[in-house]
């Protein structure tokens, strides 16, 4: 799970956003809700530059681009802000 506040960042940044009134997970969409993906979404978003997600002890590192690293508590989190510092570029 990924925080509102990390899903409004998602946005924001431009991560791709369901269409008004379009369904998800059979509610209709509103413009102003942030969108929550899956990982394998946040992976794809990342692109070519995602290299590496790994699990340690009760954390998580994500690893891509140009030496980003990005240590958090889930798979989501970790790899939503590496999303965030790749397209900042």
């Amino acid at each position: 799970m990924i925080s509102y506040k990390l899903a409004k960042q998602l946005k924001e940044a431009g991560f791709p956003q369901p269409k008004d009134g379009e369904l998800v997970n059979g509610i209709p969409w509103e413009e102003e809700d942030s969108y929550v993906p899956i990982l394998e979404e946040l992976i794809e978003w990342c692109g070519s530059e995602f290299d590496l997600l790994l699990s340690i002890g009760d954390s998580w590192i994500a690893h891509g681009g140009q030496d980003f690293k990005v240590l958090g508590k889930t798979p989501k989190e970790v790899v939503a802000k590496l999303g965030l510092k790749l397209h900042k570029k």
